[in-house]
């Protein structure tokens, strides 16, 4: 139901120019925030390596020896004969060993001098989606979950819900409702407006959660009736 919720409100704002001027402006933020920690990460792994040339040297020789074994496999494809292909497989066995051997080496200086590896990836706000909005899951391009709250904020901001709390369910008062009831009514309405009361808030604590046993909800009634304050 939440992933309902969801796709139509997203249609909504694709459909709506005001709307998708608001989810575009969205994703532009989420592009900025990324370029910003990436820049940052890349100050931080310059002042990283100016204080240990060592390990930058050691980072550079690996990333050199990878592009090298990378090109002798391109090219053990295009060998005809068995015996060239077996002198370019002895070249990728010794550029294999050179890598083992320098990321030993990196490995023993990290511990050596107390280097954090996370001190060279980027902090993002959501390592999920890496501040793009979006995630690959079973092959499919997908909305990650701080982009689906976003979009939340913005619908909820929109709705005019978080004005003063004045529409907040804590606010509701029962005092508007009668304690009285009519001779063919087996409740009060204030007795009602209770039973309604609790269903909306067991709907709004569990929404979109599988164990909700309130799924949807409907509001009938005539005008005057505070329908619009549940709402």
């Amino acid at each position: 139901m939440k992933k309902l919720y969801i796709e139509r409100t997203i249609k909504y704002m694709k459909g709506n120019k005001k709307m998708k001027k608001t989810l575009d402006e969205i994703l532009v933020v989420y592009q900025k925030k990324k370029e910003k920690k990436e820049k940052e990460n890349e100050i931080a792994k310059k002042e990283l390596y100016n204080k240990h040339p060592e390990f930058d040297q050691i980072e550079k020789n690996i990333a050199k020896l990878y592009l090298q074994k990378s090109i002798k496999k391109l090219t053990i494809k295009n060998e005809i004969t068995s015996e060239n292909k077996e002198v370019k497989e002895a070249e990728l066995y010794r550029l294999d060993k050179e890598i083992r051997s320098l990321e030993e080496k990196k490995e023993k200086y990290i511990k050596e001098n107390k280097i954090k590896i996370s001190e060279l990836e980027p902090k993002y706000d959501c390592e999920k989606c890496k501040d793009t909005g979006y995630i690959i899951e079973n092959g499919l391009r997908k909305k990650c979950d701080c982009l689906v709250q976003e979009i939340i904020n913005i619908n909820y901001n929109i709705s005019n819900l978080k004005s003063n709390g004045d529409n907040m369910l804590e606010k509701f008062s029962f005092d508007y409702y009668s304690d009285e009831k009519n001779n063919d009514e087996k409740s009060s309405p204030r007795e009602l407006a209770h039973i309604a009361y609790n269903g909306a808030k067991e709907f709004i604590e569990n929404f979109g959660k599988k164990e909700s046993k309130i799924k949807n909800m409907i509001f009938v009634g005539e005008t005057g009736l505070r329908k619009n304050i549940f709402i």
